[in-house]
């Protein structure tokens, strides 16, 4: 029977360590006599925290102080990451196999420098190629690496955004690809969102966010409060905004809710949910969902009528005007990419078309979010496909040119620069 973990040491239940911990699950339902599946992560981190003793799965505890060894011919799930930071204290053997999952659209993009001056080299592509300069030796081997990791089956991407964003910022040989590694959420077959009618919505439509109140995702989110509030207000219908998530903008995204407040619109403080209670509150409390990415299939599987919304890596503020979709609405198994130009359309009136849409034909909307989850990110059909990727990946540890995990130079530089800073405080 292979080993085989699931990397994601990280305390907070974001969308990476939930979906690693579903995957493992499903894997470890469906496939346990091929595979004996463990997370990788701290004893009280967010996979970890999740498991119970009813799951097949097992913790394999990782550590800031201790190395945590992996085994030849074990197989270790990553997200895709810059090499020079991933492993840290994961002690890898030459002949463990490694499968990376291209989750994020920065996944390979390296940051050159460190942030938030780093933030500028994405906001202006043309300076990120200067910079990538400095590092010609670590972005060709890099980009190498890629390459050779789609030749052995061991790199994969979530969508064609994160694809596109790969090779717009490695210079990889590889230009198309085949298929991609959709994201999934967990498969749902049990009670449905109750279909509310459009005499109970004009008197009232509750509105959720689900994420992180983070540098990226804030934006659409502050965009999304301002469009409800004016939607609420020149329609006369109520909205309560109910914000699930935290971050470093909680306050920013409270204070704007106490703003844009009016006689219809309201919006509750902001607060974390955890994920085992999610399901039973969509269902009961909220008509519509807000979110980018995983998060947005947790209100589609239950048939919420979902909007799917993109992030704002490189302004505070969306600067356009921004088209919201649907989740029917994507394609190529998009669930989120930086917003550009061509996600804006002057004088666009895309918020107030589907709040139309919720108020007047809430059992469509409902349907085709559902519809779209099962089709094309249901944990089934994603599971399926995981597998048998995983059973022809060939890429191995020893295969790594040991430089390219080194530290780059502005890092270790910045480095002692804040543990000096540190050491005076």
């Amino acid at each position: 029977m292979t080993k085989l973990y699931f990397y994601f040491p990280y305390m907070d239940e974001s969308g990476v360590p939930m979906l690693f911990l579903r995957m493992s699950r499903w894997v470890a339902e469906n496939y346990g006599n091929e595979y004996d599946c463990y997370v990788i992560d701290y004893l009280d981190g967010a996979m970890a925290r999740n498991l119970t003793h009813e799951d097949k799965v097992k913790v394999h505890p990782y550590s800031d102080d201790k190395e945590c060894v992996i085994e030849d011919n074990a197989i270790v799930v990553f997200q895709s990451n810059n090499i020079s930071f991933i492993f840290q204290n994961l002690k890898l053997s030459p002949k463990t196999k490694l499968f990376w999952w291209t989750l994020h659209e920065r996944c390979l993009a390296p940051v050159l420098i460190p942030m938030p001056l780093g933030e500028q080299t994405f906001k202006y592509h043309w300076l990120y190629k200067i910079a990538s300069l400095f590092y010609y030796r670590f972005m060709h081997g890099f980009a190498k690496m890629a390459d050779d990791m789609i030749a052995h089956s061991a790199l994969y991407f979530m969508d064609i955004t994160t694809f596109n964003m790969s090779i717009r910022h490695l210079p990889m040989k590889t230009k198309t690809i085949n298929d991609f590694l959709q994201v999934p959420a967990q498969d749902y077959n049990g009670v449905q969102k109750t279909i509310r009618t459009e005499e109970e919505l004009v008197k009232g439509v509750n509105v959720c966010w689900l994420g992180r109140l983070c540098n990226e995702k804030t934006p659409v989110l502050k965009l999304t409060i301002r469009k409800l509030s004016h939607y609420a207000l020149q329609n006369n219908i109520k909205i309560k905004m109910i914000v699930f998530g935290f971050g470093d903008h909680q306050e920013e995204v409270d204070n704007l809710g106490r703003e844009q407040k009016n006689k219809y619109y309201n919006q509750l403080p902001s607060e974390p949910i955890q994920s085992k209670d999610i399901d039973n509150f969509l269902l009961n409390n909220v008509d519509m969902m807000v979110a980018t990415g995983t998060s947005a299939l947790e209100a589609a599987k239950l048939g919420v009528p979902t909007i799917d919304v993109d992030d704002s890596f490189t302004s505070s503020e969306i600067k356009g005007d921004y088209v919201f979709k649907m989740l029917s609405e994507r394609r190529n198994y998009d669930l989120g990419h930086d917003i550009t130009d061509a996600d804006c359309e002057e004088g666009n009136a895309s918020m107030e078309h589907i709040m139309d849409y919720l108020i007047h034909h809430f059992g469509a909307f409902s349907k085709e979010s559902r519809d779209h989850f099962v089709n094309y990110h249901s944990m089934t059909s994603a599971g399926n496909k995981f597998v048998g990727l995983l059973n022809k990946t060939s890429f191995t540890f020893d295969m790594i040119d040991p430089k390219l995990m080194q530290p780059l130079w502005t890092w270790k530089i910045w480095s002692k620069i804040r543990n000096k800073t540190t050491d005076k405080k």
